[in-house]
């Protein structure tokens, strides 16, 4: 489906505009989440969610039955009603991770991204986390990337923003002054 990340979005902002209590979303969170993983897990799924010829309602049902066998909120079931109905089953992995990104946001979570030339030792990870939740402004979620091209040091991204002590990049601005041409002209 094209703008996949781009409709589920728009689900998880609609989920949150309806669930106005952080406790209740915080649940209908977890619960979309492990729907999301039984359908990521399980191929039958993915294709019967997809296929044209299954009908929508036939879907719906079986939606509302794995839902409420995982003790599905009403909230959760409506909002799986609602999924069902408009044939969006089958982006509900992403539309998990949207829900992910619209709770992160109530809680006051940003998402911080380091890439490494190798992976980090313990330490220095919960000094970097210290540093950048305070960068942040709150609490962080640390995704970690281990990238050999960075040759050493650490690139992070708080948000927008990109703080980069790798050594690749000191290389090139290096080579830059020593050749005298600018970064932006090679």
């Amino acid at each position: 489906i094209r703008d996949a990340g781009l409709v589920a979005k728009r689900y998880a902002q609609a989920l949150s505009d309806a669930v106005a209590d952080d406790a209740v979303f915080a649940e209908v969170r977890r619960q979309v989440r492990a729907m999301a993983d039984l359908v990521r897990d399980s191929e039958e799924l993915r294709h019967a969610f997809a296929n044209p010829v299954i009908p929508t309602e036939a879907k719906a049902r079986v939606a509302r039955t794995l839902a409420e066998r995982l003790g599905g909120r009403p909230e959760t079931l409506r909002f799986l009603d609602v999924v069902a109905r408009n044939e969006r089953l089958v982006l509900l992995v992403d539309m998990a991770d949207a829900v992910d990104g619209v709770g992160d946001r109530r809680e006051g979570v940003h998402e911080v991204e380091i890439s490494s030339a190798a992976p980090l030792p313990d330490e220095l990870r919960s000094r970097l986390a210290g540093a950048l939740g305070k960068v942040a402004g709150g609490k962080i979620r640390i995704t970690e990337r281990v990238d050999p091209a960075l040759l050493g040091g650490i690139v992070a991204r708080v948000g927008a923003t990109v703080f980069d002590g790798s050594l690749r990049t000191r290389l090139t601005a290096l080579r830059s002054r020593l050749t005298g041409t600018s970064q932006a002209a090679g």
